[in-house]
């Protein structure tokens, strides 16, 4: 669904049918096409948001449970996290065709761009690890080890450490982000599912789906990373 916000509130636009079981969705930098993973179709729907409809289907017969997605920094190539194949794949944005797949680790999640767009990192749930991909190449040149089951990922907006939230470790975890070496874990509460920061860089938001209950981190110089407090959302 396409909401719009007008005022204070937000107001119902349109509704896309997409196919069934739509998952995880990325957006091109250039803002023109959204993409999301179809998991009972083992496809990815293309939307144009001009016209608000699907325009295209990119599809491939091993591309199974079709989950995070990222678009390269000059709108080129889209990259599918496959987390029943173990593997990212790789489909040119103009001719909607299989580029390549690139093997990573056990139920790969997420994908997040390096700031800088040259490098592509993929949380491998099953492995505990980060794959680090050359997006010239398209192949994995480093693996990140991190604690138990990865998750969602977010740079700070310093740019200097990655945030990645561990599902069973119940804690976000931190790495200086020019080497990806560990630099803290900081507590939340149960199976933090996603992800964000503030755009001031003081505050970690951390979702509990368990405790249907936001987590909020003091990220503040000083604040050592800790829970601040946890606001009641609701389950699910």
């Amino acid at each position: 669904n396409l909401p719009t916000a007008r005022g204070g509130g937000i107001s119902y636009l349109n509704s896309i049918p997409v196919g069934k079981r739509p998952n995880e969705l990325c957006l091109d930098p250039n803002g023109k096409r959204l993409f999301i993973g179809q998991i009972t179709d083992k496809s990815v729907a293309v939307i144009d948001l001009v016209s608000q409809s699907v325009v295209a289907t990119m599809k491939d017969p091993d591309l199974a449970v079709p989950d995070g997605c990222a678009v390269s920094p000059d709108s080129s190539k889209l990259y599918i996290v496959a987390g029943g194949s173990d593997a990212v794949f790789v489909f040119s944005t103009e001719t909607n065709q299989l580029l390549t797949k690139i093997p990573v680790g056990k139920e790969p999640r997420r994908a997040l761009f390096s700031r800088d767009g040259k490098t592509l990192l993929i949380s491998n749930a099953h492995s505990n690890s980060l794959s680090v991909i050359d997006v010239a190449t398209d192949k994995v040149v480093r693996n990140v080890k991190t604690g138990t089951e990865p998750r969602e990922m977010a740079w700070t907006p310093d740019g200097k450490f990655l945030a990645v939230a561990l599902i069973d470790d119940d804690c976000i975890e931190y790495f200086k982000a020019d080497t990806l070496e560990f630099d803290q874990q900081v507590g939340t509460e149960r199976s933090p599912q996603r992800l964000a920061i503030s755009t001031d860089g003081q505050m970690a938001f951390s979702n509990s789906t368990a405790r249907g209950s936001i987590s909020i981190s003091d990220l503040s110089p000083g604040g050592g990373r800790r829970l601040l407090t946890s606001i009641p959302v609701g389950r699910g």
